[in-house]
């Protein structure tokens, strides 16, 4: 199967996302997801489309966030809606790794539901260490046209430290998308599975912290 690539049917809204997300709130803080106001997109992965729609985010060599200025304690939940278009398909998913050192990836907690079905949880760094040799989202083929939700649930804990709670990160993810039909069993072949691990962090971060695991 090819390597899943991109290409822009939608307009990129709100580029300058963080001076929006930042008036919306009213708060002087940027929302969680912050690269842009509204966006959406379809990435082409061999014959199959897959079309993605999503609040705050770009589709550009991936579907991508940028995360910061979060208040302690805040949480909430961003979706990305994704419908594969044509044919019954196993769908994948893939993140990027995180920074060596990243001391806000560490502390936020997030759950990745697809369909109602938690895929991964864990703080997000861990997450996107966990997923970056890919899974297979659902339980089966999906059907063309029909619509299923990626929850991105988060969480930044109370006890979280001031000056990491100012910190920004990010993530990103690539999706696959291969024919039910040129497969012989129920998973399919994982088109990630040959991609290198991430390098694991340091053993302390943030030192002297705990930032609990409450998703």
């Amino acid at each position: 199967m090819a390597p899943p690539s991109i290409s822009r049917r939608k307009v990129l809204a709100g580029l300058g996302g963080l001076g929006v997300a930042g008036a919306v709130s009213g708060a002087g803080t940027y929302a969680f997801l912050t690269d842009a106001a509204a966006s959406g997109g379809s990435i082409q992965s061999g014959t199959l489309s897959i079309d993605v729609d999503c609040r705050r985010c770009l589709v550009d060599d991936g579907v991508s966030f940028a995360i910061g200025g979060l208040d302690r304690g805040a949480s909430g939940t961003e979706t990305l809606t994704l419908t594969i278009e044509t044919n019954p398909a196993n769908l994948w998913l893939r993140t990027d790794c995180p920074p060596t050192i990243d001391r806000l990836g560490e502390t936020l907690l997030v759950r990745l539901r697809y369909d109602g079905r938690t895929v991964e949880s864990g703080t997000l760094s861990s997450v996107r260490r966990s997923l970056r040799r890919g899974t297979s989202l659902g339980t089966g083929c999906t059907t063309p046209g029909e619509r299923a939700d990626l929850d991105i649930e988060w969480e930044l804990p109370l006890e979280t430290p001031e000056t990491v709670a100012g910190e920004r990160t990010s993530l990103q993810f690539e999706f696959a998308a291969e024919q039910c039909r040129h497969v012989d069993f129920p998973d399919g072949n994982n088109p990630f599975a040959g991609t290198s691990l991430c390098d694991e962090p340091p053993e302390c971060l943030p030192c002297g912290e705990d930032s609990g695991n409450r998703i």
